[in-house]
C-alpha cells in the first residue's frame, strides 16, 4: 500500500540522516603487538617441525578494528578485545589523518576501551543517546570499519536492527 512505502522511504531517510551524521567520527583503529622486550616475537615457535606450524606467527603481529570518536578533545570508543595486548595503537580518521593512542583504559567485562588522540584542532564527535531510554523493539544503527579498508576510499559498514534484549 502507498501508506506503507512512504513509511519505509521516511525511515530509509531518517538512517541516511543519521548514517551521514556519524561517518566522519568513525575511526580506524589498527594495533600492533609483540614489539616489547621478552614478547612472543621472540620466543621459540612451539609449532615448528609440525603441520601447523606456519600457524604461529612470530613478530610484531598487527590487529585491526573501528572505533568512533566521542568528544572533541579526542576521546575515542572502541573494543577491549581490538586492543587487548597490543603495544601500540593508531587510530585513523575519515579524513585520512593518523594519530597514535595514549592513555588506554579498558575494561574486559563490557569489551570496551577508550583511549585519546591529541590534536591542535577539534574532532568530529558523534552525538552519545541514553542507553536507559532504549526498549525492546526500538531500532538501532551500527556504524563501523572493521574490515580495514582505506577509509577515505571506502565508506564504513552501516546496518540497522532492533534492541533484543536489555541488561
Amino acid at each position: 500500500d502507498a501508506d506503507a512505502v512512504l513509511q519505509a522511504k521516511s525511515l530509509s531517510r531518517a538512517f541516511r540522516s543519521a548514517a551521514k551524521a556519524v561517518l566522519p567520527t568513525v575511526v580506524q583503529v589498527r594495533t600492533m603487538s609483540g614489539l616489547e622486550k621478552g614478547s612472543r616475537s621472540r620466543s621459540r615457535n612451539p609449532l615448528q617441525g609440525t603441520p601447523l606450524e606456519d600457524l604461529y606467527r612470530s613478530g610484531p603481529q598487527p590487529g585491526l578494528g573501528s572505533g568512533v570518536i566521542i568528544d572533541p578533545s579526542g576521546i575515542v570508543l572502541t573494543n577491549n578485545h581490538v586492543i587487548t595486548g597490543a603495544d601500540k595503537v593508531v587510530v585513523q580518521l575519515a579524513d585520512g589523518r593518523v594519530f597514535e593512542a595514549s592513555d588506554i583504559k579498558t575494561d574486559p567485562e563490557t569489551d570496551l576501551a577508550v583511549m585519546t588522540i591529541k590534536s591542535d584542532e577539534a574532532f568530529p564527535a558523534a552525538e552519545m543517546g541514553d542507553s536507559d531510554k532504549l526498549d525492546i523493539g526500538d531500532w538501532v544503527i551500527a556504524i563501523g570499519n572493521p574490515f580495514g579498508f582505506i577509509i577515505r576510499d571506502s565508506h564504513p559498514t552501516v546496518t540497522v536492527g532492533v534492541v533484543s534484549a536489555l541488561n
